[in-house]
C-alpha cells in the first residue's frame, strides 16, 4: 500500500535497515531528483534493493527527466545491471547504456561509461571515447571503466588516457591501477609455475601447525632441519635440500619463508614506511633467490595479504606499482598468484592468523631466524602454488569430518603400541597378531587412514550415519587401506577381537550435538570401551570438555597419560591419551 502523505522519506532512507516495498518505486524515483546528493544516493540504494523489477520504470522515466536526474537514472540502471550480470535484464540495458554514452550531456555520458565498464561490454566504444573525450571527469570515468575489463586490448586505451592529462593525480591513479591489472592478465600463463623439486640450502623456513600440536610436528621433522618451537603454532627450521621434503610432515598446516627486513620499522608504522619497507623486501636479493629457485624464469606472481585484516587496496596498488617498476618479472596478481606475501604489523596479528590456520585455512607467521622486528612489521612469502598431495585420498568429505592434520596428530600420539600381548598369544582370531584399531565415530575415515600410514593393523570403523560410512569407504579405498566398516551405535558394537587402540575425533557440541547430549554419550562410550579393550590398550581422542571426560575415563579403568589443549579454529579441545588398566 502507498505510504502516508506525511511519511518521512529522509528519516527512512537514513536508516540502513530500511526495506522498500514495490509500491515505493515511484516516490523513490522522485527522491532521486533531490538537490541533496547524499539523500539521492540513499534513494538509489533503496531502489537497488528492489532489483531488476524497477528497470521498466527507470527506462520510462528517462525521456522526461532533467539532465541531473537522467544521469542518476543511468547510474541506477548500471547498478541494477551489474547485479544481474549476464542475465536478460542486463542484456536489455546494454543498448540503453550505448545510447546514453553518446548523449550530449557529459554527466549522462560519464554514468554510461561507468555502467559499460561494470558490465565489461562495448570495449571498442569505450576505446573510441577515450580518443575523443577531453573533460577530466570523463577521462577518469573511462579510465575506471577500461580498468575493469579482463581484456588486454584495453591497455593501449588506458595508456593514451594517462598522456592526455598527466597533471591529474586521480586520473593517474586510475590509469596505474588499471594498467597493473591488465598487465597481470596479459602475462597470465606465461610463467613456468613453481618447481616442485626446488632445492634450497641454508634458507630459513617456518612450518605452521595448530596451536597445541607444536611438539607433535617437531617429532615428525628430521633432525637435520634443526627445527625448534619458535612461538605458538610456529616451528622454525633451516632447509637442507628439496623443499617438497617438508610435505612428509603430516601434522603441518603449511610452510613459508620469512623475509629479513633491511631496517627495523617502528609500531605503529605509517603507510609510507610500510610501502617502502615492503617494496625493499620484495625486490631484495633474498626474494630473487627464492624466485629463481622455484622458477627458471625467476618471476614472482604474488598477492598481498594483510594479516591484521582489511584489503588496504590503495597501499597494495602502490606497492605493486613500485615493485613492477623495479622488477618487471614480479607481478601482483590476486587471482593467479603462486606466492602470497603476508604482512604482519604486530606479533598479535600473527597470532590471529595462526588461529585462522587452525580452522583449516592458510596460515602464516614470521621466522625469528630472519630477525624480524615483531614490535613493528614482519613479512613472509608463502609458496601457495606448490601442490600439497599429502591428503589426496580424501575423495569424499563430510561437514563435521576431521581436518587431516588433526587425524595425523591423533595417530602419532596413539603410537603403534605393543605388537603382541605379554603372554605371546594373539588378540585376534584368524588374524595375525598385532593392533586392532577401532574408530567409534569413523566419519570420513581420516583417523584410520592416518594410523594405517604408521604401520599395519586390523582396522574397524563404526558410525550411525550411512552417508559417513559411504564417505569413509571411498577414502579408505583411495588410500589402499582395508577396514571393516559397520553401521552401528558405538555404545553397542562389539568387535570380534579385543581392541588395542580406540582412536577418534568424536562429535563436538559446536558441530553436531548439543552439550547436553554429549555427556551421556561419552560416559556410555567409556563404559562400553572398557568391556572391549585389551589389557594396556590405548584410547586417544579430542575432548570438548576434558575435565569431565577424564573423570569418566578414570571411573572405567582408564589412566590419563597425555593431554594437550588444541586450537580447533574457534574453540579449544584437549587431545587426550588414556591407558586401559582394567575396571576397579
Amino acid at each position: 500500500m502507498p505510504r502516508a502523505a506525511d511519511f518521512d522519506w529522509a528519516k527512512a532512507l537514513a536508516d540502513p535497515g530500511f526495506l522498500p516495498a514495490r509500491s515505493d518505486v515511484e516516490p523513490l524515483l522522485s527522491e532521486l531528483t533531490s538537490t541533496d546528493r547524499k539523500h539521492a544516493r540513499r534513494a538509489e540504494k533503496a531502489l537497488a534493493r528492489l532489483g531488476v523489477s524497477v528497470v521498466d520504470e527507470v527506462r520510462a522515466r528517462l525521456d522526461s527527466a532533467s539532465l541531473t536526474e537522467r544521469a542518476r537514472l543511468v547510474r541506477l540502471a548500471g547498478r541494477l545491471a551489474r547485479a544481474e550480470l549476464g542475465g536478460d535484464a542486463a542484456e536489455a540495458l546494454r543498448a540503453l547504456f550505448v545510447a546514453e554514452a553518446k548523449h550530449d550531456d557529459a554527466g549522462v555520458r560519464r554514468q554510461a561509461f561507468v555502467a559499460l565498464g561494470g558490465l565489461g561490454v562495448e570495449l571498442e566504444l569505450l576505446l573510441a571515447s577515450a580518443q575523443s573525450e577531453s573533460r577530466p571527469e570523463l577521462l577518469r570515468a573511462l579510465a575506471a571503466a577500461l580498468g575493469k575489463f579482463d581484456d588486454e586490448r584495453a591497455l593501449p586505451g588506458l595508456e593514451s588516457l594517462a598522456a592526455r592529462a598527466p597533471a591529474d593525480p586521480e586520473l593517474t591513479r586510475l590509469v596505474r591501477e588499471g594498467t597493473t591489472k591488465l598487465t597481470r592478465i596479459a602475462t597470465r600463463g606465461h610463467t613456468d609455475g613453481l618447481d616442485l623439486g626446488a632445492r634450497l640450502a641454508g634458507v630459513a623456513v617456518w612450518l605452521h601447525v595448530r596451536r597445541g600440536l607444536e611438539e607433535v610436528l617437531l617429532d615428525e621433522l628430521p633432525r637435520a632441519l634443526g627445527a625448534r618451537i619458535d612461538a605458538p603454532g610456529r616451528i622454525a627450521a633451516t632447509l637442507r635440500g628439496e623443499v617438497n621434503s617438508l610435505w612428509s610432515a603430516r601434522t603441518m598446516l603449511r610452510f613459508g619463508f620469512p623475509i629479513a627486513l633491511s631496517e627495523p620499522v617502528a609500531e605503529p608504522a605509517s603507510e609510507s614506511a610500510l610501502e617502502s619497507t615492503i617494496v625493499r623486501a620484495l625486490t631484495s636479493s633474498e626474494v630473487a633467490r627464492l624466485a629463481t629457485s622455484f622458477s627458471a624464469r625467476g618471476g614472482l606472481r604474488y598477492r598481498i595479504e594483510w594479516a591484521g585484516g582489511g584489503r588496504r587496496r590503495s597501499l597494495t596498488m602502490r606497492v605493486a606499482d613500485a615493485v613492477t617498476r623495479l622488477c618487471p618479472k614480479f607481478v601482483n596478481d590476486p587471482r593467479g598468484a603462486d606466492w602470497e606475501l603476508v604482512v604482519y604489523e604486530s606479533s598479535g596479528a600473527g597470532d590471529a592468523r595462526s588461529r585462522r590456520a587452525a580452522a583449516g585455512t592458510r596460515s602464516a607467521s614470521v621466522n625469528a631466524a630472519a630477525t624480524p622486528n615483531l614490535s613493528g612489521i614482519a613479512l613472509e612469502l608463502w609458496p601457495r602454488g606448490l601442490a600439497d598431495r599429502r591428503f589426496e585420498y580424501r575423495v569424499a568429505d563430510l561437514p563435521a569430518a576431521s581436518h587431516p592434520t588433526l587425524a595425523a596428530a591423533l595417530a602419532r600420539v596413539a603410537g603403534l603400541g605393543s605388537q603382541t600381548p605379554a603372554d605371546g598369544t594373539s588378540w585376534a582370531r584368524g588374524v595375525s597378531a598385532g593392533e586392532v584399531v577401532w574408530d567409534p565415530f569413523v566419519g570420513s575415515g581420516s583417523e584410520l587412514v592416518e594410523r594405517a600410514r604408521l604401520g599395519p593393523a586390523t582396522f574397524i570403523g563404526t558410525d550411525i550415519d550411512p552417508t559417513a560410512l559411504a564417505a569413509a569407504r571411498k577414502n579408505l579405498t583411495a588410500a589402499g587401506v582395508a577396514a571393516e566398516l559397520v553401521l552401528s551405535d558405538a555404545r553397542r558394537f562389539t568387535p570380534k577381537s579385543p581392541v588395542t587402540l580406540v582412536i577418534t575425533n568424536p562429535p563436538m557440541g559446536r558441530r553436531v550435538l548439543g552439550l547436553g547430549e554429549l555427556g551421556p554419550l561419552f560416559s556410555e562410550l567409556f563404559a562400553h570401551a572398557a568391556k572391549v579393550m585389551a589389557p594396556r590398550g590405548r584410547f586417544v581422542w579430542l575432548s570438548p570438555f576434558p575435565a569431565d571426560t577424564e573423570r569418566m575415563a578414570r571411573e572405567n579403568g582408564f589412566v590419563l597419560s597425555y593431554q594437550r589443549r588444541i586450537d580447533m579454529g574457534g574453540f579449544w579441545a584437549e587431545l587426550q591419551r588414556f591407558e586401559f588398566e582394567g575396571c576397579r
